[in-house]
């Protein structure tokens, strides 16, 4: 048990280390005035972490519509309770 603990001890540690100093490098690459389609790959760069965001917002009006809405539904068959 001691010996799996400290393996993943060292796991997160190199695990942080390692992210850590490729972000660095990546962060010190696009600064580089003279880098062509700087602005190219900084979109490439924050596109994963920005779209998951855009898409839960149809998909939460979805839920709370007012008519069709998954929310609306349980809380009628649940509860008896209709909103809108």
């Amino acid at each position: 048990m001691f010996q799996i603990f400290i393996w993943t001890v060292v796991f997160a540690g190199i695990s942080v280390i390692l992210v850590f100093s490729l972000g660095i490098a990546l962060a010190s690459l696009l600064q580089w005035p003279h880098l062509r389609f700087r602005a190219a790959y900084r979109l490439l760069l924050i596109l994963p972490y920005a779209v998951p965001a855009f898409i839960s917002i149809p998909v939460f009006r979805g839920l709370f519509n007012q008519n069709f809405g998954e929310i609306n539904f349980i809380l009628h068959a649940i509860f008896g309770i209709k909103l809108a």
